[in-house]
């Protein structure tokens, strides 16, 4: 249970994201502008607190071009949240690479820190498909928060494809594996 209250918790966490961007947006500072000054606050704190860490850019050189790809998705995302509608916005990066979430830890601060560990609890304990169904937990954050504070009207095209994302996602999760090799047994960690 504790597994499945962490990854709920990530998904929260994630799920309203959005709204500091809107609201840094509605007092004027473009999501792209804030998304580079976040990024050189942090590559300045990192240049002066962890002098060494900057040695695993000089021994893998494609680091930075990993860094600059994984910018550009979150700057995309940043950007997406402010100026679209969120629940789409959130169900068309919901697919974004595992690298966007330590991003976001460096980005947004602790609280994505602890939402991420929570993450790594879950998942680690639940079986995949148990942790991909209560993920989807954060569309249903992201889109309860945005129609809740104004920032996107639920439609009903809008409801179905939720619906249909999730049904898909529980019929995938509870979908048997013929043979003695079923893969809805939890590990016993």
């Amino acid at each position: 249970m504790q597994a499945a209250l962490a990854l709920v918790f990530n998904a929260f966490v994630w799920g309203i994201s959005w709204f500091p961007f809107r609201q840094i947006a509605s007092h004027g500072l473009h999501p792209l502008w804030a998304t580079c000054l976040i990024y050189l606050v942090i590559a300045a704190a990192m240049g002066l607190l962890r002098r060494h860490a900057w040695k695993g850019f000089a021994a893998f050189p494609m680091l930075a071009l990993l860094g600059l790809a994984a910018g550009s998705t979150n700057v995309g995302f940043n950007w997406a949240v402010t100026q679209g509608d969120v629940v789409r916005v959130v169900l068309l990066f919901y697919l974004m690479p595992l690298w966007s979430v330590l991003l976001g830890w460096l980005l947004l601060g602790t609280g994505f820190v602890f939402a991420n560990v929570c993450l790594q609890y879950g998942a680690a304990r639940l079986t995949a498909a148990a942790t991909s169904v209560i993920m989807l937990s954060e569309v249903l954050f992201a889109s309860v928060s945005s129609v809740a504070l104004g920032a996107a009207t639920m439609e009903p095209r809008i409801l179905l494809g939720g619906a249909l994302i999730v049904l898909g996602a529980v019929w995938s999760a509870f979908a048997r594996t013929p043979g003695r090799s079923d893969d809805r047994a939890s590990s016993p960690t």
